[in-house]
């Protein structure tokens, strides 16, 4: 359980740090020095949201099972974890920046005795941004 503390704690700490914002900042020394500050770093930040839901319910028809161990239970954990990190910018003189990500979705049958994950998704994307 202290793993899930550590693992929300970790990823509530890269949330606040994407969403800090410099326009409110007056003194233009400061404003660039915390504009460095963000963009430098470890690199690894949020794409898309990070979440850990540890109760979900399927309320109407059942999960087909492909194992034949038993049935999936309508009651079920889902997790999703999604990162980005910034590979270079500024190649062709426009302004832009390229990035890799990955996003990781599971749906995990915790409540079962072999606790077996149903549903596992993995995204990799590759994708620039243009700045105005």
């Amino acid at each position: 359980m202290r793993y899930i503390y550590l693992f929300f704690i970790f990823f509530t700490s890269i949330y606040a740090l994407e969403n800090i914002q410099t326009k409110e900042i007056e003194d233009k020394d400061a404003k660039n020095s915390m504009k460095t500050w963000i963009d430098g770093g470890f690199g690894l930040k949020p794409y898309r949201t990070n979440y850990l839901l540890p109760f979900g319910y399927r309320t109407n028809g059942t999960y087909d099972n492909y194992s034949p161990t038993g049935d999936y239970k309508k009651m079920e954990a889902e997790l999703q974890i999604s990162l980005k990190l910034n590979v270079g910018s500024g190649l062709f003189g426009l302004d832009e920046k390229y990035y890799l990500s990955y996003t990781h979705k599971a749906f995990w049958q915790i409540y079962m005795e072999s606790s077996p994950f149903r549903e596992t998704t993995y995204n990799p994307e590759a994708f620039v941004v243009f700045s105005r």
